[in-house]
């Protein structure tokens, strides 16, 4: 099984919200999830791999002059 600390992926965002593709940190496979960016330039949350169900810890980080969206994916402690 492939275990990796964190994945980073770098997208852009729009004020509206919109899906993001992140690598499960568990199995690598990829799963979407939902930006929305009125939750703040900073988010984290858990989120269940749609491949292998293991928990995922989501953290959202959006670069606010240049709406850059940084989505990492990291095991659940």
């Amino acid at each position: 099984m492939f275990v990796s600390d964190s994945k980073i992926l770098y997208l852009n965002a729009t004020m509206d919200g919109s899906w993001k593709e992140y690598a499960c940190a568990y199995c690598g496979e990829q799963n979407e999830t939902f930006i929305d960016p009125t939750a703040g330039i900073k988010q984290s949350f858990v989120e269940d791999c749609a491949v292998c169900c293991r928990p995922n810890v989501v953290t959202v980080q959006i670069v606010p002059s240049t709406g850059a969206v940084v989505v990492e994916a990291t095991v659940e402690e």
